[in-house]
C-alpha cells in the first residue's frame, strides 16, 4: 500500500480507528433502528481490511506471536473444507464472516506494532481516550433522553448502549478504556480527571454487571496503586495517602451502594439479574451444555472442532430444546474449544494468551503506574473473555488491543521504561 504512505498509516488511520469507527457504529446502529440495512460498519471495516492486509505479511517479531498467526490462518482455510467433507452443520457465510473477523483482529494488531517506532504514544493515549469520552457522552445524553438502544429491553432493565449494537463488546471497550483514562487521569489530572469520570459513568449506564463491577476494580486498583505503590505520579506522606484512600474509598463505596440501590429499585428484571444466582446459574447452564458438546468429540473434532457455525447450532439445538438458533456459551475459551477442538482452539488460545503475557511481562520488569494500567487492561481483558466472551478476535477491541499492546512493547524495549508523555 505504498500509494497511501507513512502519513497515512501513522496519522490517518488512528483517527479513522478510534474516532471515525464510533461514528460509524453509532449511524449504523441509527439506520437499524428504523430498520435501514445498510452495512456501512461493515464495507468501512472491509475498507480498513484492505488498507491493513500487507501487515500480516510484513517481517515482524515479536516473541512468536506473527508466526502462530500465520499457521493459525492456514490451518483455518484448510479445516473450512474438512469439515465439508466430514459432514459439519457448517455455514459458510458465518464461518467466513469469523475468519474475517479472525484476520481482521491480527491485521489492526500487526499495523500497530509495525510503526510501533512512528506512533506519539501521547496521541494513541489522546485517542484512546478521546473515543471513549465521545461514547460516554453520547450514552449519558440518551439515557438522559430516553433514546437509543437500550441494553435489555424496551421496556425493561437498566441500562442504555447509545446506538451501538452489541452491548457486550461496548461494555468491554469502555471498561478497558478506562484503565487508560484513569491512569492518564491521575497522571495528568485536571480536565483529564474530569473525562475519566464521565467516561466511567458513561461506562456504567451501561448497565451490565461487567461494565458496573469493572468501573469499580479499576478505580480500586489504580487508587490503591497509585498512592502506596507508585512513586512517578504522587508523592506525599503515608498519613495523607491514607486520609486520601479513605476519602476516595467512601468515595467509591458511597457511589456503589447509591448505584447499587438506584438498580435494585429499578425494575425485577435488573433486581433479579444482579443477583447472585442470575449471576452464576446461567453461566453454568451453558457451560455444562458446551462441555457435553465437547465431550462427545470425535477424533478430528478433538483436532480441529465442528466449525464455529456447527458448533454454535449444536449449542442452539441443547440449549433452546431443538431450535436451530446458533447460541455460544458466552465465555471465549469454552467456545474455543468447542469450535475449534482441543488442538486448534487451545492454539487460537494461546495467541491471545501470549499478547496479555507480553503486556503483563513489561509491568513485571519495570513497574510503574502506566505498566500497572496497562497489565490491569491485559488481565481484565483475559478475565472478561474468560467469564463473558466477546474478547477474542473482536473487531471493535482490535485497535485498541493492538495499540496497547504496541505501547507496552515499546516500553519494553527501553532500558529503564521512561518515555516522552
Amino acid at each position: 500500500m505504498k500509494i497511501l504512505g507513512r502519513t497515512f498509516y501513522v496519522n490517518v488511520l488512528p483517527v479513522i480507528l478510534f474516532i471515525g469507527m464510533v461514528v460509524v457504529d453509532n449511524i449504523n446502529g441509527y439506520l437499524q433502528e428504523f430498520s435501514v440495512s445498510v452495512p456501512i460498519s461493515l464495507l468501512c471495516r472491509g475498507g480498513i481490511f484492505i488498507v491493513t492486509l500487507p501487515f500480516l505479511f510484513k517481517p515482524i517479531y515479536n516473541g512468536g506471536i506473527a508466526v502462530l498467526f500465520r499457521w493459525l490462518m492456514v490451518i483455518y482455510i484448510l479445516a473450512i473444507p474438512i469439515w465439508i467433507l466430514v459432514g459439519q452443520r457448517i455455514d459458510l457465510v458465518d464461518e467466513f464472516d469469523y475468519l474475517f473477523r479472525f484476520i481482521y483482529f491480527f491485521a489492526i494488531f500487526f499495523y500497530f506494532y509495525y510503526y510501533r517506532n512512528s506512533f506519539s504514544i501521547v496521541t494513541i493515549l489522546h485517542l484512546i481516550i478521546n473515543a471513549a469520552f465521545v461514547i460516554a457522552v453520547l450514552n449519558i445524553l440518551c439515557y438522559i433522553l430516553g433514546v437509543g438502544v437500550k441494553s435489555y429491553g424496551d421496556d425493561y432493565g437498566f441500562g442504555t448502549k447509545a446506538f451501538f449494537i452489541d452491548g457486550n463488546t461496548l461494555g468491554l471497550y469502555m471498561v478497558l478504556s478506562t484503565c487508560i483514562s484513569v491512569w492518564y487521569a491521575f497522571y495528568k489530572k485536571g480536565i483529564w480527571l474530569l473525562m475519566a469520570v464521565i467516561i466511567t459513568c458513561g461506562t456504567m449506564l451501561i448497565g451490565s454487571r461487567a461494565s458496573i463491577f469493572g468501573s469499580v476494580i479499576i478505580w480500586t486498583a489504580m487508587v490503591l496503586f497509585v498512592l502506596f505503590k507508585s512513586r512517578d505520579i504522587i508523592r506525599m506522606s503515608w498519613m495523607t495517602k491514607l486520609v486520601l484512600c479513605i476519602v476516595i474509598g467512601g468515595t467509591i463505596i458511597g457511589g456503589v451502594f447509591t448505584l447499587t440501590k438506584y438498580i435494585a429499585n429499578f425494575d425485577a428484571y435488573t433486581q433479579t439479574r444482579f443477583s447472585i444466582e442470575s449471576a452464576v446459574a446461567p453461566r453454568e447452564r451453558l457451560i455444562a451444555k458446551g462441555t457435553n458438546i465437547i465431550a462427545d468429540f470425535n477424533t478430528i473434532e478433538c483436532l480441529i472442532g465442528k466449525s464455529r457455525s456447527g458448533a454454535l447450532t449444536e449449542m442452539g439445538g441443547a440449549y433452546y430444546l431443538f431450535s436451530d438458533d446458533k447460541k455460544s456459551i458466552e465465555a471465549d475459551f469454552h467456545d474455543m474449544i468447542m469450535c475449534f477442538g482441543w488442538v486448534f482452539g487451545g492454539l487460537m488460545i494461546l495467541i491471545q494468551l501470549m499478547i496479555a503475557w507480553r503486556i503483563v511481562r513489561t509491568f513485571l520488569r519495570i513497574p510503574s503506574s502506566f505498566t500497572f494500567a496497562l497489565s490491569l487492561f491485559a488481565i481484565l481483558w483475559i478475565g472478561a473473555s474468560y467469564m463473558a466472551g466477546h474478547g477474542f478476535n473482536n473487531t471493535m477491541l482490535a485497535p485498541l488491543i493492538g495499540a496497547v499492546f504496541m505501547i507496552s512493547d515499546k516500553i519494553g524495549e527501553t532500558r529503564d521504561g521512561r518515555i516522552a508523555l
